[in-house]
């Protein structure tokens, strides 16, 4: 008895999508697993930081933006992080390293994108007003549709 051939399908096997998963980048797990309430939280991600050219070069230019309106030039990163505060610097990285993962190719994924980012901000704004925690909120906020840029990760053209 000769056993059927199962017919091809689009659809992956249970599971399969877990291998294609791209990995969390180093900078956002590092920054994930310290300790915001710690002695050394503000090194750790000055340090963290200045490992990551791109992420440094970018916190460099918002520090010197007209948006936070400083008089004078900044030229570290220290200085950089100190003038925009280490809670924007720590939701600079973790975006950055998200985008990296996802990267928007339609105009529904660059909505995807815009959609999460104002949550994430209303979020932040919510947790301020309500004195909770408001990095984790932006995150929160910045992850909640993460289903949908997982299912981008295999099938973009039709998410």
């Amino acid at each position: 008895m000769k056993a059927k051939a199962s017919p091809s399908s689009d659809k992956p096997a249970s599971g399969s999508y877990r291998a294609k998963l791209p990995v969390l980048p180093v900078s956002a797990s590092q920054l994930l697993a310290l300790d915001k309430n710690g002695t050394d939280y503000y090194e750790e991600v000055l340090e963290l930081a200045s490992k990551d050219p791109v992420i440094a070069a970018q916190i460099i230019k918002l520090s010197n933006s007209a948006a936070l309106g400083g008089s004078t030039e900044i030229e570290t990163l220290h200085q950089a992080v100190a003038r925009i505060g280490i809670d924007q610097v720590s939701s600079l990285i973790t975006l950055m390293s998200l985008s990296k993962i996802f990267t928007p190719s339609t105009q529904f994924h660059r909505n995807l994108w815009i959609h999460a980012l104002q949550v994430a901000v209303a979020s932040r704004k919510l947790a301020h007003l309500n004195r909770i925690n408001t990095e984790q909120s932006y995150l929160t906020g910045l992850l909640h549709e993460i289903g949908r840029f997982i299912l981008l990760v295999g099938r973009p053209r039709q998410v």
